[in-house]
Formats: structure tokens, sequence, C-alpha cells
């Protein structure tokens, strides 16, 4: 169980990915809105997997993103010793 104010692994993930899942999103429904009906034009009917991916693509994208852009913001708003676990570099001399 993960403490209040303690972000999880999942969270940091998410943090990191959210952009990528947007460009995914958006890519997905540029294929559904014009993308199918280029096809459409071209070649015919286009296949239901595409359409179904492309569905998947642009919903699950844009949830997805959804999600890691307030798991970023969550992580921003903390303090910063608990953003990262990390601990500092020491300046010694070797």
């Amino acid at each position: 169980m993960v403490r209040s104010g303690q972000p999880g692994r999942t969270a940091r993930v998410l943090a990191r990915i959210w952009p990528w899942a947007l460009g995914i999103g958006v890519a997905g429904y540029l294929g559904l809105v014009p993308g199918t009906l280029v096809l459409q034009g071209l070649w015919g009917s286009p296949p239901e997997t595409l359409v179904y991916g492309l569905m998947v693509a642009a919903f699950g994208g844009v949830l997805l993103a959804l999600a890691g852009a307030r798991s970023s913001s969550r992580l921003e708003a903390l303090p910063v010793p608990v953003r990262t676990r990390r601990r500092p570099r020491s300046r010694t001399l070797r």
C-alpha cells in the first residue's frame, strides 16, 4: 500500500508517458476521421480490423494521456524530496 503523499511507480510511469499517449490518441483520431474517408474514396471500404485498431488507439491514447497528465500535475505539486527518491551525489573528490 502506498502512503498518502508518496507517488507510486504507476503514477511516475504515467507522468512520463502522457505526451506520447496524447500523440497516439491524436494520430488515431486523424486516422479515423479523414483517414478512413480517404481510404474509402480510394480503395473502397477499409478493413474492420484497421478501423477497430484506430478506435482503440484514439480513445485509449486520450484516456491514458488524461490519466498521465493528472499524475504529472500531482507529482509537480509535491515537495522535491518526495518527487525523486534518488539521493544527491556527493561532491567529494576522489
